[in-house]
């Protein structure tokens, strides 16, 4: 596995946040398969119960700057899962965020803290690193994107358009709504196989 596919493994020593998450009715495609902007907003929500039960949310926000998931099986509708979480890296101005359900997906965030008034990132204070820092184990991370860059004139069909509704308290595009593109692409091409 390349470093740009590590999936670092569950802590031996550190903080590790569990919960539970299930397929809701808005959550899954036509056939029943949980979509990805649905598993997309359970990982930033499991995310953010863990700060605040960490007693950190008013340290600042966080926004996600890049995010990768392994799915081993989708899950489905009104499925009941056990879901965990825990800080694997750190950075300056970032932590990365392990996240798992077990059988189902892995997946990995990096995600940077922003001051609640002027939007701009934070380094990480000695609060969040008390809390975190024996999960991350010593491991950095970086935060620039790894995607490739844009072609000069890009396709002009499908062009991706965003509402209003998908903004988020920190007058972002939230995270959960990049992935309904990807979505949208899969469900016309047939890419994500039917399961049974």
């Amino acid at each position: 596995m390349t470093r740009r596919e590590e999936l670092s493994v569950a802590p031996g020593a550190g903080r590790v946040f569990e919960g539970q998450v299930r397929g809701g009715l808005a959550d899954c495609a036509p056939d029943g398969r949980v979509r990805l902007d649905a598993i997309a907003r359970w990982l930033q929500e499991v995310g953010y119960a863990d700060i605040d039960d960490a007693a950190l949310v008013d340290d600042g926000a966080w926004v996600v700057r890049r995010t990768r998931i392994r799915v081993e099986r989708f899950p489905r509708f009104d499925e009941r899962l056990p879901i965990a979480t825990f800080c694997s890296g750190l950075g300056r101005l970032w932590a990365e965020r392990r996240t798992s359900v077990p059988g189902c997906l892995e997946a990995v965030a990096l995600w940077i803290q922003l001051d609640h008034n002027s939007g701009r990132p934070l380094p990480l204070g000695a609060r969040f690193l008390a809390a975190y820092e024996a999960s991350a184990a010593g491991r950095r991370v970086k935060a620039r994107l790894r995607h490739p860059a844009l072609p000069e004139r890009p396709h002009a069909e499908g062009r991706w358009v965003f509402r209003r509704t998908e903004l988020d308290v920190a007058q972002h595009i939230n995270n959960a709504a990049y992935w309904t593109v990807l979505e949208e692409e899969l469900l016309a091409g047939g890419g994500v196989p039917r399961l049974p």
